[in-house]
């Protein structure tokens, strides 16, 4: 299993996961390393990761998009935001599918709604999830949060959703490789 971003470093979560090879790739060393759970740990830019083709059955990569080809210094990234961040976020999606087992599936649930972009930060919109999804083969569910928690959604009724201290709308896909 690679989870790409980092988003389950974590040790209730890697408790979780103990039954898997685990490889977490991220961009920089963070404070907690879990080595001694067997879990391996890759530096690197998700558009260039140094793996090798059908590495993972499973990839995780959990609100991790969003954040590819955007100004990354507040993660301790010394590094710009691009002009084109469609283009990068696709240039990593490619790349998670080349390291995927044909048989394999990417799960991949991004902030969705109105679009926003805060320099590290953007939300997808209907339109950018067509440019990144263009030509793959995804399964597609939609939650939304409201006064009764999150709920499931749809693409056309999340996409007037904001962002309020936190995504109000998530779209989550399934990619085939």
């Amino acid at each position: 299993m690679l989870d790409a971003g980092s988003t389950f470093n974590h040790r209730p979560l890697i408790d979780r996961l103990s039954g898997f090879d685990l490889i977490i790739d991220t961009l920089e060393p963070e404070a907690q390393a879990f080595t001694e759970r067997r879990v391996s740990y890759l530096y690197a830019d998700l558009r260039a990761p140094p793996l090798r083709d059908d590495l993972a059955d499973t990839l995780l990569c959990v609100s991790v998009l969003e954040h590819v080809g955007m100004n990354n210094a507040v993660y301790g990234v010394a590094a710009e935001r691009v002009n084109d961040p469609d283009a990068s976020a696709r240039s990593a999606l490619d790349e998670l599918r080349r390291v995927c087992r044909p048989d394999g599936r990417i799960l991949n649930p991004v902030s969705y709604g109105r679009a926003m972009n805060v320099g590290w930060q953007r939300r997808f919109d209907a339109s950018a999830i067509d440019r990144l999804f263009d030509g793959l083969e995804v399964t597609v569910t939609v939650f939304e949060h409201d006064a009764l928690g999150w709920q499931r959604s749809d693409v056309r009724a999340a996409v007037s959703c904001a962002y309020e201290r936190g995504a109000r709308a998530v779209l989550c896909a399934e990619i085939a490789p």
